[in-house]
């Protein structure tokens, strides 16, 4: 659990962030001083009530913390990428034009009902 904590931690000072505990022991429900004693690394808690910590956590502070976790060293979808064919290229692009219209609040972008599709 130090790991989850440390890597929390981490991203908690991110210039972005910097959350107190008592914000986050508000989003959570728990006890302040269970959640000081916590991040503060004075106690343990179980493994699902960190889950529940991090998930009350905002999105934009979940995304950074699973990054620091789990790394990004070689950029392994360039590779994916350059491999691709054009009909899997056109999906990507797709979910990526559908990924951005969430992001901002758009409606959904429908290429392919307008753009026959690329041969594979």
């Amino acid at each position: 659990m130090y790991r989850y904590v440390t890597i929390f931690n981490k991203v908690n000072s991110y210039g972005e962030f910097s959350y107190s505990n008592k914000d986050i022991a508000g989003w959570s429900g728990f006890d302040p001083s269970k959640v000081s004693r916590f991040l503060n690394g004075r106690t343990n808690i179980p493994t699902s009530d960190f889950f529940k910590l991090l998930d009350c956590m905002p999105t934009r502070f979940q995304q950074c913390y699973w990054e620091a976790l789990i790394g990004n060293k070689d950029k392994q979808w360039r590779s994916l990428i350059a491999k691709a064919s054009a009909s899997e290229i056109q999906e990507i692009l797709v979910a990526i034009s559908e990924r951005w219209a969430a992001l901002n609040g758009d409606q959904k972008l429908d290429f392919q009902s307008q753009q026959e599709k690329v041969p594979a």
